[in-house]
């Protein structure tokens, strides 16, 4: 088997078997266009005032208080990256040899990626403005082994 035709069957499997995942990993994100390097996204600010400090019974005059404000805001687009370098050696046996061996390899890389990538860039959970908070992963070529690359593709907070 060349190793292309082993990235093609393994790209399958993690389509058929994760896909799901991915999608419920983006169900939060509010679909948004990038326009020349920005996503249109609400931007919320308070203005000063609304605390006081009220000493004993006196009758006091309250300050106005804070008021929220909202409008849209261009914020700059990221795209947050994390990779994992997959030997070349497991992905032939797993797929030649043992099928339950590349099962347990997926999804140990996928269950350990994904808390990596949530922590690093944030959870899922945050609302976001962009295209993805997470693509379906794919296998790439990556010099003597296999890469796998975990990204989205959304608003700067």
């Amino acid at each position: 088997m060349t190793k292309q035709e082993m990235i093609d069957k393994v790209n399958a499997k993690i389509k058929e078997k994760y896909s799901k995942l991915i999608v419920e990993l983006n169900k939060d994100l509010v679909y948004t266009p990038e326009v020349d390097g920005t996503i249109e996204s609400p931007g919320f600010s308070i203005t000063p005032g609304g605390g006081n400090l009220i000493e004993g019974k006196s009758e006091v005059q309250l300050v106005a208080p804070a008021r929220l404000q909202v409008g849209l805001v261009k914020k700059p687009v990221v795209e947050p990256i994390y990779r994992i370098e997959i030997p070349f050696h497991d992905i032939q046996y797993g797929l030649e040899s043992n099928e339950s061996y590349l099962e347990s390899l997926l999804d140990f890389v996928f269950n350990q990626a994904i808390n990596n990538y949530n922590f690093t860039f944030g959870g899922p959970k945050k609302v976001r403005y962009g295209t993805a908070y997470l693509f379906l992963p794919q296998v790439e070529d990556y010099r003597d082994d296999f890469l796998i690359t975990f990204k989205g593709y959304f608003a700067k907070d």
